[in-house]
């Protein structure tokens, strides 16, 4: 979605968004409301359906989900690195739910930027 809206500036409308970070953040609701935290939430990770439709987008890529109950896992550093909480990076005790939320943060800024990184100087590669 944000690689099309540098083709079509039009596309990501501040309206379009809003409900694009609706769509994620009910996403997360539901995702937490499992005990479960998703731990590597990037643009790379939001797939949409139909471009038209801001409704068809959904969350992918489970693979380093965990359950909040499993604070081994918690501790653990994952995900990719320019999207992680602090908490993420420095592996402390506090990693649960926000991390999510953080990386969520970081996806509305290069929504609303048209895919600039809030952190990364521009030409620095995202790997």
């Amino acid at each position: 979605m944000i690689r099309a809206s540098r083709k079509d500036p039009d596309l990501l409308t501040e309206d379009r968004c809003r409900l694009a970070m609706r769509s994620i953040l009910e996403g997360l609701r539901q995702i937490h409301s499992l005990d479960l935290v998703h731990r590597d939430l990037k643009p790379s990770n939001i797939v949409i359906d139909d471009l038209n439709d801001i409704s068809t987008l959904r969350i992918a890529d489970f693979g380093l989900c965990v359950r909040l109950n499993e604070r081994v896992e918690l501790l653990s550093t994952c995900g990719t690195l320019i999207y992680q909480a602090p908490e993420q990076i420095f592996g402390t005790s506090r990693n649960g739910c926000s991390v999510d939320i953080f990386a969520a943060g970081f996806i509305l800024h290069e929504l609303l930027t048209g895919g600039r990184h809030p952190i990364l100087l521009k030409g620095e590669d995202k790997q």
